[in-house]
């Protein structure tokens, strides 16, 4: 069942066997990274989002998430779509969000990093 389909019927933007392929270690730029299950635990986390930090916005973004999910789902003025990135931008750091799946892949960038500003 796909993460974003607990609260909307939306279909998630790639396969969580695709997410096993790919080695979030090597992400340019990176501080750290999580990736969270549709129940909102950490399945894997590194650097700046381990313990309890990587637990606070991996629950934080997972239902960010699912909000987006269900208002692209429901049309929200933009024709309904479904989310394939989202960045959360803030003075020191970013964060860039993908869904694979049932998991959420949270990355954490220093601003400034991917031309984010």
């Amino acid at each position: 069942r796909s993460l974003l389909r607990t609260r909307s019927r939306a279909p998630a933007m790639a396969s969580s066997a695709a997410l096993d392929a790919v080695d979030l270690s090597k992400v340019v730029d990176q501080t750290g990274y999580a990736v969270v299950d549709a129940t909102g635990a950490i399945i894997e986390a590194s650097g700046d989002l381990e313990g309890e930090e990587g637990e606070r916005v991996g629950a934080t973004v997972l239902r960010m998430a699912q909000d987006a999910g269900a208002l692209l789902a429901s049309g929200g003025g933009l024709g309904k779509q479904r989310m394939s990135r989202m960045t959360i931008t803030f003075a020191a750091c970013h964060y860039v969000v993908a869904v694979a799946g049932d998991r959420v892949v949270v990355v954490k960038k220093a601003t400034g990093s991917d031309g984010v500003a």
